[in-house]
């Protein structure tokens, strides 16, 4: 039985092996692929690896349990005891493996999304960037605008000063031409000229 698993999982490893390379290599393309793809990749290509690497495991430890139990129903040669600690280093090796596969890809993943956060960080700057710009364009547009209405009203008082001045200097001449009619004499026209 034991054998039979075995030769299984040497075409499975190979497929697992080529699935999990596949998507290693997509998770190390950081120009073409998104930070959040290439996690997605590495956690299926971590799920994959362990996986296959399990059953890996249940059938080494098939093998070395059926060895055990043969061994300790016999008197063992050197060669099964031989033969006993090797599946032994075995299932050791296979464990291993899984845990140091394991760290990789937890790191390549840790890498990822070192990444993603960064870009999100800068992605968010960006935008705050650009807010921030937007709403100092805008402060500017409506101060240009106030100056342009502040000119306009400085410019009316003026110019409704001036017609007020127009206004007192048209009334004074009215009033001293009036006086010039009726044979005024200086000092009442300088009693005007005061008033004015």
């Amino acid at each position: 039985k034991a054998d039979k698993l075995e030769r299984t999982l040497i075409v499975e490893r190979a497929k697992a092996d080529r699935k999990v390379a596949e998507l290693r290599e997509k998770a190390a393309d950081k120009d073409k692929v998104s930070a959040k793809d290439r996690i997605a990749a590495l956690e299926e290509a971590g799920r994959i690896s362990e996986e296959i690497t399990n059953k890996e495991i249940a059938a080494a430890k098939l093998r070395f349990d059926s060895k055990v139990a043969e061994n300790a129903l016999s008197k063992s040669t050197k060669e099964d005891l031989d033969e006993e600690a090797n599946l032994k280093a075995r299932l050791i090796q296979l464990e291993t493996a899984r845990l140091r596969q394991q760290k990789s890809i937890t790191a390549e993943i840790s890498g990822a999304r070192k990444q993603e956060k960064a870009e999100l960080d800068a992605e968010a700057k960006e935008k705050q960037d650009k807010i921030d710009k937007d709403a100092n364009d805008e402060r500017t547009r409506l101060d240009a605008i106030q100056k342009v209405r502040d000119d306009f009203k400085e410019k009316q008082k003026e110019k409704e000063a001036e017609t007020e001045l127009e206004k007192i200097d048209l009334e004074e001449q009215k009033k001293i031409e009036e006086l010039d009619k009726l044979k005024a004499t200086e000092q009442q026209k300088q009693e005007v000229y005061d008033y004015y």
